[in-house]
């Protein structure tokens, strides 16, 4: 059995079983070649040789030979054999290859053993001779099964891995949509990538999706943030140091651009870095050897750099503040992020994203987001961008006391100063919200009145009242 993957509409995953076409791979191990053939010809006989692949080793180092070229499902193996008997097998199976279930067949002598590669992890033993063929076999199959199921939501995890970057960057607005694209288009590239915008817009999660999204998925993503560190606690933290280098360096420690090699180094602005700092940069970025501090061993790293900073480079370059050959260095590929005010239509589904996942590492249940609550964040100007909305909804959660998040639980304690809605009519949050609502439902008066919770006459009065054209439905 494998299972099949479907995502629903909401974001969660369902797992449904369905037949694996396929035969299971059974490796079975003894020392007596007589059983091995009397095992095989009695599994053509039965049938079995219809479900399982069956590979035979004559020890428990022959079978460490097979299971090195090929993994099966499933291992059968006798407890008493000269050399590396069954207890061993288990031990470097375990070792080697966790998660492979392994059952072990022992004659009555042998059960001491047997049990106690249990207590290791094995899945299951049986007497020599078996006395229930039917129960051996389902047994063999069940370990098989769960072996398969595990291997193919492994297969899942690693291919949703590098997707769960793409499902956390959430937005419906063209800018966003264009933004995401332009991620898968130079994630499979070496080039370097410079992310500006505003700070909170999201610069680090584009940088993580832009590693995950590459190659080098599967290697180191390191980030810095070089505000930070202030002089040369920076260098030493990029270059590493050796021991004795300064007071208090006891040990030699390795820098964040060795540790990078072969992956990806994420700098938070950079435009914060020194004139000197930022010539080091360019050397080590230009291929060049670098030290750690208070050595003398040159060192080289390949990684992949992605930069970011949520100022004007060219106006930092014009200042005499940034070097220029830095600059030309960094922005091989720029992305910009919009702030989260000219991108309104990614504040419904980003709150419903942050409401979801803040809830599930609060421990609490999910809760619904009220109209009224939606109206006040469409009219905010986040300053903060997606990071005050996030900060917004956590508060929003721990605050709310009912099933939805209503206004009063989204600025509670904050001034009108800060949430600037202090002129908002509730006659203009109505209105804005009857809006919306038909916009989301492309003029279904029917759908928006439902997803609003009126009646669709309830509706119709409003917006005759607000002035909003009846327009047929998209």
């Amino acid at each position: 059995m494998i299972p099949e993957i479907m995502s629903k509409p909401e974001g969660n995953v369902q797992i449904r079983m369905t037949e694996l076409k396929s035969k299971h791979r059974l490796l079975l191990v003894d020392d007596d070649q007589t059983f091995l053939r009397l095992f095989l010809q009695l599994a053509k006989i039965e049938g079995r040789d219809k479900e399982f692949d069956i590979i035979t080793a004559g020890s428990g180092e022959e079978a460490l030979d097979r299971l090195q070229k090929a993994v099966p499902d499933v291992v059968v193996t006798d407890v008493q054999m000269s050399g590396l008997d069954g207890l061993d097998l288990v031990h470097r199976i375990n070792d080697h290859y966790p998660g492979l279930p392994v059952i072990m067949l022992t004659a009555y002598g042998g059960v001491t053993k047997a049990v106690e590669a249990i207590k290791m992890g094995a899945y299951h033993y049986f007497l020599k001779p078996v006395n229930d063929p039917e129960l051996f076999w389902k047994t063999i199959r069940e370990a098989a099964d769960k072996k398969r199921t595990a291997d193919e939501l492994e297969s899942y995890r690693r291919d949703h891995d590098r997707n769960k970057y793409e499902a956390h960057l959430v937005g419906e607005s063209r800018a966003w949509h264009d933004i995401v694209e332009t991620i898968h288009r130079v994630a499979p590239l070496p080039s370097t990538v410079l992310i500006t915008g505003e700070t909170g817009t999201g610069k680090e999660l584009v940088a993580r999706a832009v590693h995950r999204l590459s190659p080098l998925a599967d290697r180191p993503f390191l980030a810095v943030s070089c505000v930070e560190f202030a002089g040369s606690l920076l260098e030493t933290e990029l270059f590493g140091h050796e021991r004795g280098a300064f007071t208090g360096a006891l040990t030699r420690r390795r820098g964040i651009f060795e540790r990078a090699n072969g992956g990806t180094l994420f700098l938070d602005e950079i435009a914060e870095t020194s004139p000197e700092m930022q010539a080091k940069l360019l050397r080590v970025l230009e291929g060049y050897p670098f030290h750690r501090v208070g050595g003398q061993e040159p060192l080289r790293s390949d990684f992949r750099l992605v930069a970011a900073t949520n100022r004007d480079l060219n106006q930092e370059v014009a200042a005499g503040r940034f070097r220029q050959d830095l600059y030309y260095r960094l922005a091989v590929y720029p992305i910009n992020l919009p702030p989260l005010r000219d991108r309104r239509e990614d504040i419904l589904p980003l709150s419903l994203h942050l409401i979801e996942r803040t809830a599930r590492r609060l421990g609490r249940p999910g809760k619904k987001l009220s109209g009224a609550a939606l109206t006040l964040l469409m009219h905010h100007d986040w300053p903060g961008n997606v990071r005050e909305l996030a900060n917004l909804m956590e508060r929003a959660l721990i605050t709310s006391q009912g099933e939805e998040i209503l206004p009063e639980d989204l600025f509670a304690g904050l001034p009108s100063s800060v949430h600037g809605l202090s002129g908002v009519s509730l006659e203009d949050m109505e209105k804005m919200l009857i809006r919306l609502a038909l916009e989301r439902t492309a003029n279904n008066k029917s759908l928006a009145a439902e997803a609003l919770g009126i009646a669709r006459k309830t509706l119709s009065d409003k917006m005759a009242r607000h002035g909003l054209k009846d327009k047929p439905p998209v």
